[in-house]
C-alpha cells in the first residue's frame, strides 16, 4: 500500500463504511490523504480512524466543488507520526459525531481546527495535542481564505483538554493571540 496516493473510487464499492469500523492507516508514506470527497460521504456511521507514520497530508481530498459533507460520522480521529500532515479539521467537513481527537507527533502543523469548523464540533469531549513542534495555534488559521475568526468558541461538552510539549504554541484561538 506504500504507492497509493488515497483510498480510490475503483478500490471501494459504494455504501463501503456503513458498518461501524475501525480504519487504521499506518506507514503509508506517499499518501497525499486518505478520503476523497465520494468516500467521505459514505461515513454513515460511527466510525474510528487512526493514522500513524505515514506522510498523508490531509484527511480529506481538498476540493474546489462545494458538496455536502454534513454527514461525516468519525467518532474518534488518532493521527500519530506524521510530520507531513497539513490539515486535521478541514474548513469543508462537518464532525457532527466527533467525540475524541488525539493528535501527536506532527510535526508540520500550524494549527488543528479551522476558524470556520469550530461550531462543526458539538460533540467533541476530548481533545488531545502533544509534541507537535510547529503547531502555533489550536484553533486559527494561517490562510485568508479559511473563513471568519469568532468572537466565541463554546465546547460544551468538552471534558478533557490535554496540551502538551508545544513548544511554538502561543494561544488557543486566534483571536486571543
Amino acid at each position: 500500500m506504500n504507492d497509493w496516493e488515497s483510498i480510490r473510487p475503483n478500490q471501494v464499492p459504494p455504501n463501503s463504511f456503513h458498518h461501524k469500523l475501525m480504519i487504521n492507516i499506518d506507514r503509508c508514506k506517499s499518501m497525499d490523504f486518505v478520503f476523497p470527497i465520494f468516500a467521505a460521504k459514505e461515513l454513515r456511521k460511527h466510525q474510528f480512524l487512526r493514522i500513524t507514520l505515514c506522510g498523508i497530508k490531509n484527511i480529506f481530498e481538498k476540493s474546489d466543488i462545494t458538496c455536502d459533507m454534513t454527514h461525516v460520522y468519525l467518532e474518534k480521529i488518532t493521527v500519530a507520526k506524521c510530520p507531513g500532515m497539513k490539515t486535521i479539521i478541514p474548513s469543508f467537513v462537518l464532525f457532527q459525531s466527533l467525540h475524541e481527537l488525539i493528535v501527536s507527533s506532527c510535526h508540520g502543523l500550524v494549527n488543528i481546527i479551522r476558524p470556520s469548523t469550530t461550531t462543526s464540533l458539538p460533540n467533541l469531549r476530548i481533545l488531545r495535542i502533544s509534541e507537535c513542534d510547529e503547531l502555533e495555534k489550536i484553533y486559527g488559521s494561517s490562510n485568508e481564505g479559511d473563513g471568519p475568526v469568532l468572537d466565541e468558541i463554546a465546547y460544551i461538552k468538552l471534558e478533557e483538554l490535554t496540551l502538551e510539549f508545544l513548544p511554538r504554541l502561543t494561544c488557543f484561538c486566534q483571536g486571543s493571540c
